[in-house]
């Protein structure tokens, strides 16, 4: 971006201006993504209106997001988050303007991981087994079970995160925000995701698309149909993506929480979270310190 990129005033008058043609044109995954992002972002401005803001800075999103409950506080700063950095990308502010810079995103107060269920590998043959034959299941559950990729990134997978590396061996990249990370699949695994590519329609955008439209990604009901229809047939009827999710974040046997964090993609708080609950209920072994 050049230097030259035009300040952000940040009245309520500017970022309502932005907000429309943010509403009008900014990419979303999803049509109920665009909706619940709207709605929250619309909820800052009336915010900013009810407290007689002047100015919608780092201190009154701040505000806003206190305001709010646990997961509708991490929604809303998702919300906010996205449509700062549509601003940033389409040159209206510099990065370094942009207040979310600032803003401290609240703790999930209801992020518990209590009934964590992992898959043995006996269970995960079954599943692969029972999948052979639905080119579109089995890739879905590869990827889950290679990656531990959650139900949005699952969602906003397309074509081109699928890399080919070599003879045998295929990459996959899941992306967040600005950060991406790479799994390179076993060759059997990567024979499983290129015949799935392959076999999609030259104008198909999303890797796992909706039923009805190419351009649109898989429904999060989508998934979870599918997690449990295989369920039911191999005797685990609650089997989720996140079951696979964990299941991957076991076979992987990270040493720390950092080391979760980073495959994972979590946060730090949320990794330590997840890291103990395994650890608690024996998932993950605690590395043993030899007495001097």
């Amino acid at each position: 971006m050049s230097p030259e990129a035009p300040k952000f005033g940040k009245t309520p008058e500017t970022v309502e201006m932005l907000f429309d043609e943010y509403a009008q044109s900014a990419p979303f995954n999803a049509e109920s993504t665009r909706s619940a992002y709207l709605a929250d972002f619309r909820k800052l401005l009336d915010f900013a209106q009810e407290t007689g803001a002047t100015k919608i800075d780092e201190t009154v999103i701040q505000n806003h997001l206190d305001s709010l409950p646990g997961k509708l506080s991490l929604r809303s700063h998702a919300a906010i988050q996205n449509f700062f950095g549509w601003i940033v990308a389409e040159g209206k502010i510099h990065p370094d303007k942009n207040p979310m810079k600032s803003v401290i995103r609240g703790k999930d107060e209801n992020k518990s991981y209590q009934n964590i269920t992992v898959l043995s590998k006996e269970k995960v043959q079954e599943l692969l087994k029972e999948a052979e034959h639905h080119p579109r299941d089995l890739a879905l559950i590869t990827i889950a079970l290679n990656t531990g990729a959650k139900m949005s990134e699952i969602q906003a997978l397309t074509k081109h995160d699928i890399v080919k590396k070599s003879h045998r061996k295929m990459q996959i990249i899941i992306r967040k925000d600005d950060h991406e990370r790479k799994f390179i699949l076993s060759s059997e695994g990567s024979k499983i995701i290129s015949d799935y590519k392959e076999s999609l329609q030259s104008n198909a955008t999303f890797l796992f698309h909706s039923r009805h439209k190419l351009d649109e990604p898989i429904t999060r009901a989508g998934v979870a149909r599918i997690m449990h229809d295989y369920g039911k047939t191999i005797g685990n009827p609650n089997l989720t993506l996140s079951t696979l999710r964990y299941t991957y974040t076991v076979n992987s046997k990270f040493q720390d929480s950092q080391e979760l964090a980073h495959n994972l993609g979590l946060r730090p708080y949320i990794a330590q979270s997840l890291f103990k609950a395994m650890q608690d209920t024996g998932y993950i072994q605690t590395p043993h310190t030899p007495e001097p």
